[in-house]
């Protein structure tokens, strides 16, 4: 029983990567909510949102000077008198 948790542990060493990253504090701050609530570890947590992040990633590319997206079909329509009621708001 001992020998095969050791073989586990030795075959997960092999597939992780350990590394170290700068992370702002606030950041780091909600990954720490996100793992406590799901009562795993931070690297754990991080490594999720990672992958979330990743897979769920939006196309972007290049027109001129801007980088332009195209958000899916079910996304709501953004007109002008939202964007400066939300202009109103954060003021």
């Amino acid at each position: 029983m001992n020998h095969s948790h050791h073989l586990v542990t030795m075959m997960r060493a092999e597939v992780l990567m350990r590394t170290t990253l700068n992370i702002d504090d606030e950041v780091f701050n909600q990954v720490k909510d996100y793992a406590n609530a799901r009562s795993i570890s931070a690297s754990k947590a991080t490594s999720l949102l990672l992958q979330r992040a990743l897979r769920e990633s939006v196309p972007v590319r290049q027109e001129g000077e801007f980088f332009v997206f195209s958000p899916g079909p079910d996304a709501p329509v953004v007109t002008l008198e939202h964007a400066l009621r939300i202009e109103d708001e954060s003021e």
